[in-house]
């Protein structure tokens, strides 16, 4: 939290630093997507070596940090969540006295009510919400613009986390210290992915990922009768 994308000093980067962010990655995403992040800064680098920020020898030896390793387990293919596990979901998120069950309760309905990926629940602001219409609007993958209807409980549980959020413009889901402080900075998609995991080892659910929410959703809808084509569409 000391610098952003504008003040990070790029080229000061060494292997030490490399090298923790590799940890860093390797606790909060899967190993395809943490290879990815790895890539990207290795490409920044290559560019302030290519300036001369950065001498070749400190340059050479940031870029040696080895790729993340891992093997999927069974369950990466997905799951979908039963009506028993999302009430024990929901159950612990009312259980929890700070600010913070309440945002995790929308994190949860987001995903199975509306179908969202982690990062666009982590993206929305305030502002694609409008509570008089429970319509929520959302930017998708390929940028394309859906206006989803949002249902009553989703939409009571969107309620009472604005109540403790207030009205301030920003991010819609914001950042809450263990205190209960609730911060004026919106979270990561890994904040999502750890807020479900917590839920899920409160509840005593098997384990599973926020796409199986995507997954539950689309279940739910072809269950209800839905065609491939409308699901596709509410899906993005």
């Amino acid at each position: 939290g000391r610098c952003d994308l504008a003040t990070m000093p790029w080229h000061q980067l060494r292997y030490q630093h490399m090298a923790a962010l590799r940890s860093w990655l390797m606790e909060n995403y899967a190993a395809d997507t943490g290879n990815k992040m790895l890539s990207a800064v290795r490409g920044v680098l290559a560019n302030a070596w290519q300036l001369g920020q950065i001498d070749t020898d400190a340059y050479m030896k940031a870029i040696k940090v080895k790729a993340i390793k891992g093997e999927k387990p069974d369950a990466a293919a997905g799951r979908a969540l039963s009506a028993g596990e999302i009430s024990a979901l929901l159950r612990v998120c009312a259980e929890d006295p700070t600010p913070a069950g309440p945002r995790d309760a929308v994190i949860l309905g987001l995903g199975v009510v509306a179908g969202l990926r982690r990062d666009s629940i982590a993206k929305l602001q305030i502002a694609n919400y409008d509570a008089d219409r429970r319509q929520l609007t959302v930017t998708t993958k390929r940028n394309k613009t859906l206006a989803l209807p949002i249902e009553a409980g989703l939409a009571a549980a969107l309620d009472d986390w604005l109540l403790l959020r207030g009205s301030w413009p920003g991010p819609l889901l914001c950042v809450v210290r263990k205190g209960g402080r609730v911060e004026r900075c919106g979270i990561s998609g890994a904040t999502v992915y750890r807020a479900l995991a917590k839920r899920g080892e409160q509840a005593g659910v098997k384990p599973f990922t926020p796409h199986d929410l995507r997954r539950t959703f689309a279940g739910d809808l072809l269950d209800a009768g839905a065609d491939i084509s409308t699901v596709q569409r509410l899906m993005g």
